[in-house]
């Protein structure tokens, strides 16, 4: 059998790789990455998940379909991606976040089960009840959906989606549930480890932001900066705050 280190061993390995990474991602922008423009970026718009898998607001489509556009017009090709439905992506997502969570959670709540906030505990409650199966099923997909957007982004530097199908509701509209009725439009690069960013793209007549999201390849975090620079460059929504 081979070897390992002591579990707080392998932590500090972690945390040390983690850390020289962020130091390389800083001093890639800090040569000049961030305002490198965009002229010459792919970019594929993801539309079936905010148009069909979970359907945005005619405000947020319009708000992304203005975004796609000052993408062309700052001299990036932008073209549509089509990938494995929302669903596919948000159930394995939630199936594992809830596993692990209950994992990390399942010795204090059979012991002080009531000191939990009552959305978190009644959703591990669920949590409880996934079995070995279901999570190495997860696992199994997720694997499957990485390849399928490594595939689907061969040629491509970025993808964008809606990151939120409307502005913002009022926090007694949202079910503790919510997570499970609908699909999670952010999930999908979750499960797949993507350098990921909300980006404001207008705002409601209410005075609410409206936003998308932009994600790279895999530890390609800089080009999602980069791009996300770019449009709040080249759009007033950055300078605008709520109103609330």
């Amino acid at each position: 059998m081979a070897w390992s280190p002591p579990a707080r061993q392998r932590r500090s390995w972690l945390v040390g790789q983690a850390g020289d990474y962020a130091t390389f991602q800083f001093h890639h922008l800090r040569d000049g990455t961030l305002q490198a423009g965009v002229k010459g970026l792919r970019i594929g718009v993801i539309r079936h998940f905010y148009e069909r898998d979970n359907e945005a607001n005619a405000a947020t489509r319009q708000a992304i379909e203005a975004a796609a556009q000052k993408f062309t017009e700052l001299g990036c090709s932008v073209r549509e991606v089509t990938l494995s439905p929302l669903e596919d992506w948000a159930s394995r997502g939630v199936l594992m976040m809830l596993a692990e969570a209950y994992t990390i959670h399942e010795h204090n709540l059979r012991r002080r089960f009531t000191d939990y906030g009552e959305i978190f505990r009644d959703r591990m409650v669920l949590a409880g009840l996934i079995t070995a199966v279901d999570y190495i099923q997860a696992l199994r997909r997720r694997r499957e959906l990485i390849a399928e957007l490594d595939q689907a982004m061969a040629d491509l530097d970025l993808v964008m989606t809606a990151a939120a199908p409307s502005e913002a509701p009022r926090i007694e509209e949202v079910s503790k549930f919510a997570i499970m009725e609908r699909p999670s439009l952010t999930m999908p690069f979750n499960v797949t480890g993507s350098p990921a960013m909300s980006v404001c793209c207008g705002y409601t007549e209410a005075g609410l932001p409206l936003s998308f999201q932009i994600v790279g390849k895999r530890f390609e975090d800089a080009t999602v900066l980069r791009a996300a620079h770019a449009y709040e460059q080249a759009t007033p929504w950055r300078g605008r705050r709520p109103g609330l």
